[in-house]
C-alpha cells in the first residue's frame, strides 16, 4: 500500500509536494482528480471451529445462491406449466414451514400446566430416606427435541432460563467445576424412572455448563448414548419429560421420567 508521507525534521527543510497544473490537466483542460481504489476484503469464513480466509469472487455462498435462484426458477417454470398459482404455492409452504421450525410446545394445551408432581412415585422408587435425601424437586418439563436424540451430540440439554431454581440448583464446589471451562463438568447421579418396560436404572453421568451467546445450558453427558440405546422406542423426539433433583449424602441426584408419549 503506497503511502504518500513526509517526516519533517528540525535541521532539515520540507520539500515542497507542489506540482504545476499541467501535470494535472488533461489536453481537453479538465483537472483530473484521482479516484480512490479501495481494495476488496478478503471475507473470513469460520468453518468447522477455524477462519477459512478467501476473496470475495471465491466466496462459496455466491455459488449456493445462484444454485438455490436457479431451483427457484425451474419451480416456478413447473408450477406454471400445470397451471398453480406460484404465489399461493409460496403461501402453503411457508406456513408449513412455520409449523415445522421453532415451534415450542404449549403446555397448558396439553394440560401439563401446572406440571404435574411425581415426587411421591420418585419416593417409592429409589427408596427415598428421610433425613439422608434432601428434598425432591422438579427442575425442568420439557420436550425431547432431535439433538437429544443425536448420537453424535451425545448429550441432553437443560436450557438455564426453563430451570426451576436454576441458580441454587448446583452448590458452590460443582458450580466452581463446571464454570472453569465448557470442557470441566461434574458427577451425577441419574435414575431412569419407568421408560422402557417400567424399569428403574441407575448411571453415572457427567453435567456440563454450556454458553452459546447468551443462551447458558446444562447438559448431561458421558453415557446419554447408553440411556438412548436402553430405552430406544421408549424415548423419541417430541416426547414430553421431567428431570427432578435430590441430593444423597450431598451428591447431586437428578431423575429422567416421561410425562408423555409424543403419539398422544
Amino acid at each position: 500500500m503506497k503511502c504518500d508521507c513526509f517526516w519533517y525534521l528540525p535541521d532539515q527543510k520540507a520539500e515542497s509536494t507542489a506540482i504545476s497544473i499541467d501535470e494535472s490537466v488533461n489536453p481537453l483542460g479538465t483537472i483530473l482528480v484521482p479516484k480512490k481504489i479501495r481494495a476488496s476484503r478478503p471475507k473470513l469464513v469460520l468453518k468447522s471451529n477455524h477462519c477459512t480466509r478467501f476473496d470475495q469472487e471465491d466466496d462459496p455462498r455466491t455459488e449456493i445462491k445462484s444454485s438455490r435462484e436457479k431451483k427457484r426458477a425451474g419451480r416456478k417454470r413447473v408450477l406454471k406449466s400445470l397451471g398453480i398459482d406460484v404465489e399461493d404455492d409460496l403461501r402453503q409452504r411457508s406456513s408449513k414451514k412455520r409449523k415445522r421450525v421453532g415451534q415450542r410446545v404449549d403446555f397448558k394445551k396439553l394440560g401439563l400446566y401446572p406440571p404435574p408432581d411425581f415426587s411421591s412415585q420418585i419416593k417409592s422408587a429409589i427408596s427415598y430416606q428421610e433425613g439422608r435425601d434432601s428434598e425432591i424437586k422438579l427442575r425442568i418439563m420439557k420436550q425431547i427435541f432431535k439433538t437429544d436424540m443425536d448420537k453424535h451430540q451425545e448429550r441432553f440439554s437443560m436450557p438455564l432460563n426453563q430451570i426451576k431454581g436454576g441458580q441454587e440448583f448446583l452448590n458452590k464446589m460443582e458450580m466452581e467445576e463446571v464454570c472453569r471451562s465448557e470442557s470441566k463438568s461434574t458427577e451425577v447421579k441419574l435414575v431412569e424412572l419407568g421408560l422402557e418396560g417400567g424399569n428403574v436404572h441407575q448411571s453415572t453421568m457427567r453435567l456440563r455448563r454450556w454458553q452459546i451467546n447468551s443462551t447458558v445450558s446444562y447438559v448431561l453427558t458421558s453415557n446419554w448414548n447408553d440411556v438412548l440405546d436402553r430405552n430406544a422406542g421408549a424415548l423419541k423426539v417430541d416426547d414430553i419429560v421431567q428431570v427432578y433433583s435430590f441430593r444423597r449424602d450431598r451428591k447431586l441426584w437428578l431423575v429422567l421420567l416421561k410425562v408423555r408419549d409424543a403419539d398422544r
